[in-house]
């Protein structure tokens, strides 16, 4: 099949279209396209009340190809003008950003955005509804925890991107805005509205979720120094719907609506922003927490990862630097080593070196404490740990063995490739499929078994979606290059309270489910 695909040459400072001859689709597809350093974006086409895109690169941390995912319509232009995809190659010789527009694509120079934030860049880079990726400070000095920002719903992606963008010399990229209006199946959109998570969600948007890591044992207090502090309790959703005023804020034509602003408009820190600023740094204030996302925003820096960061550098003893400041430091000392962080000066470049020479760690730094999530560390062991949603909003850990919880990832990781190829929303088969699966399924192989295999979505049968899931996990895991690495903290240290994530186990039920799916079908 003929697939046409832009590749915006930096270097060259030119585009062109190019003509591609390829069977695969979706995530497949981008890999394929994926070389060296290059960025590949790739919009997903599905039938709900939303689009979304891939960023399909290659991970400074680990140096394995990473995928994320948008949730918004971004680069719903491409399919209109006929391209299946748009590829980054090479880097500008001067700071440049790349527009994208109905009449054409054109790679500009522009110098007089330098040391700007995203927001600012968003400011004056855009027209009426224009959809714009932007990189700051941080980036451009290729900080490894800068982020890549969106100005749809203020999402940011992490994982070095904005790293790599700055690596490039490219700023931002501006897309005309071209999202058609999907209007959601009414059976779906009723069934989503009915599930008690989504209900839970949109009263206390995505900080509900540290109640459940709180009971169910995946909270990260002082970077995993403690299993539990009551205190984390002050940053759920009750409590930031009562200290910020914060109100529902949906993404645009979301069905879920857990994103939250306050009375100044401004987007309140979701749950992986209140336990990396927060809990995992030993702050339990939310005052406190958004002036930090402040802080990181100003420069580019990813929330979510620079609060990890820090809260690592407290805990680790054996470093190439001292600072022991960190360990007691407050709220305005924090503040200030963001700043140093984002400008790549004094610690800020200590940090940088660090992730240069392994002397810290060698994959990002992790959110969610493995012992209380077996889920969650085998999508993190390839790969990708922020689409675990199941365990992290059902619990699944407290519910079932290591063995079987190995057994229901590989299924999990199988249907999150399949809907992700359809072009669903991530955290849908949950309200739609999960929570009615799991809530009387019993700790019983068999059991789990057939009701994995007994799966309808979209018209499509459990063996339709599995063939399509297997294929495309699969493929992901032969381009990455197999398994990763989980923190030996999570395998080796005991928690107080008695736990331990049990990896053998765990990988014994996953490569069970593997196998008994590829023998299946003949893989």
């Amino acid at each position: 099949m003929d697939k046409s695909v832009i590749i915006a040459d930096l270097c060259e400072g030119k585009t062109m279209a190019l003509t591609v001859e390829s069977q695969r689709e979706g995530l497949e597809f981008a890999l394929e396209l994926q070389s060296g350093d290059d960025i590949v974006f790739l919009p997903l086409v599905n039938s709900f009340s939303n689009s979304g895109y891939l960023i399909v690169f290659r991970s400074l941390y680990d140096k394995k190809l990473t995928y994320l995912r948008g949730n918004t319509a971004l680069f719903s232009l491409l399919p209109i003008l006929g391209h299946s995809a748009l590829v980054i190659r090479g880097g500008a010789r001067k700071l440049s950003y790349l527009t994208i527009r109905k009449d054409g694509i054109e790679l500009l120079s522009c110098e007089n955005l330098r040391s700007n934030s995203p927001f600012h860049t968003f400011e004056i880079l855009s027209k009426g509804d224009d959809g714009i990726l932007a990189i700051g400070e941080a980036g451009e000095k290729c900080v490894y925890s800068a982020a890549l920002f969106s100005s749809d719903n203020n999402e940011y992606f992490s994982s070095s991107i904005g790293a790599i963008f700055g690596s490039k010399n490219l700023k931002s990229i501006v897309i005309e805005s071209a999202q058609e209006k999907i209007e959601a199946n009414a059976k779906i959109k009723k069934k989503i509205a009915r599930s008690s998570i989504v209900k839970k969600l949109k009263r206390e948007g995505s900080t509900m979720l540290i109640d459940q890591a709180y009971d169910n044992g995946w909270i990260n207090n002082d970077y995993f120094s403690a299993t539990k502090d009551p205190r984390s309790l002050h940053l759920d959703g009750f409590c930031q719907s009562r200290i910020i005023a914060a109100t529902s804020d949906a993404c645009k034509s979301c069905l879920i609506s857990c994103r939250r602003k306050g009375l100044k408009g401004t987007t309140c820190p979701g749950f992986r922003e209140a336990m990396a600023l927060g809990s995992a740094l030993g702050f339990y204030s939310y005052e406190k927490i958004m002036r930090f996302t402040e802080a990181c925003v100003m420069y580019g820096l990813s929330p979510n990862e620079c609060g990890l960061i820090l809260a690592s550098l407290k805990r680790c003893d054996s470093l190439p630097f001292t600072y022991p400041q960190l360990r007691n430091a407050n709220e305005d000392e924090i503040i200030r080593v963001i700043l140093l962080i984002g400008q790549k000066k004094g610690i800020g470049e200590s940090v940088s070196k660090l992730f240069d020479r392994e002397y810290l760690i060698s994959s990002h730094p992790q959110l969610i404490d493995l012992r209380g999530a077996g889920i969650e560390a085998i999508f993190e062991l390839y790969g990708e740990g922020d689409n675990a949603y199941p365990d992290l909003l059902l619990g699944l850990t407290k519910k079932y063995s290591a063995f079987n919880l190995g057994y229901i990832a590989c299924y999990l990781r199988a249907y999150h490739h399949a809907f992700m190829l359809l072009g669903v929303p991530h955290v849908y088969p949950i309200p739609l499929i999960y929570e009615k699966l799991f809530k009387y399924a019993p700790d019983k192989l068999f059991i789990l078994k057939y009701k994995l295999n007994h799966i309808s979505f979209m018209g499509k049968k459990s063996n339709e979606l599995l063939k399509m899931g297997l294929s495309s996990m699969l493929y992901f895991d032969e381009k990455r290059g197999g398994e990763g690495k989980i923190d030996k903290l999570f395998t080796d240290e005991v928690r107080d309270d008695g736990s331990l994530l049990n990896l053998t186990r765990l990988k014994l039920g996953y490569e069970k489910a593997l196998n008994e799916i590829k023998s299946f079908f003949h893989c």
